[in-house]
């Protein structure tokens, strides 16, 4: 088979019953093949001797990646890879968490300006208006992105809760400016 020169050679675990001197004599007929060859094996030695391209299968993303070298490059092209992945998640979480406080915050300073508001501070009330309209358009995005914002009959019930402290708040600082 091998001596009538194929274009493309399939060899399934070809090192499963090989002696070391019939394993060399492979290595060595494979490093002066002209043709392609398609190796699947778990010899981790075997593959670095033999190869020059390793083709990664992702069962996660049914794809297939192509790796130049032998399987010692291959393992630190992955390592590289995948740190560099780790580190873009980690870049995303913190973005999250940032957006999530940022929006918290948002909210907090548009509850926290109607209570301290009073007949004194007149610019107050317009710059806590402009605080809500700007929490509730981030609210929009957000949940746009799929982030926070109950729905359904629990957000109602949250929603009919902050009303009720707003209007408490606001004739508190009615009271105390009487």
């Amino acid at each position: 088979m091998l001596l009538s020169d194929p274009q493309l050679l399939l060899l399934d675990e070809p090192t499963n019953h090989l002696d070391v001197s019939m394993l060399e004599w492979l290595e060595g007929w494979l490093h002066g093949y002209r043709g392609a060859a398609l190796i699947v094996s778990h010899d981790r030695a075997f593959l670095d001797h033999s190869v020059t391209r390793i083709l990664d299968l992702d069962p996660l993303t049914h794809s297939v990646r192509s790796y130049s070298g032998s399987y010692s490059d291959y393992i630190e092209q992955k390592g590289r890879e995948r740190e560099r992945q780790y580190g873009q998640w980690r870049d995303e979480q913190a973005e999250i968490r940032r957006m999530k406080q940022d929006i918290a915050a948002t909210r907090n300073r548009r509850c926290g300006s109607s209570v301290r508001q009073t007949s004194r501070q007149p610019g107050v009330r317009r710059y806590a208006k402009k605080v809500a309209r700007k929490a509730l358009s981030v609210r929009r995005s957000s949940t746009l992105c799929g982030i926070g914002r109950a729905r359904g009959k629990a957000g109602r019930k949250l929603a009919a809760k902050a009303r009720i402290r707003r209007r408490a708040a606001e004739r508190a600082g009615r009271a105390h400016t009487r």
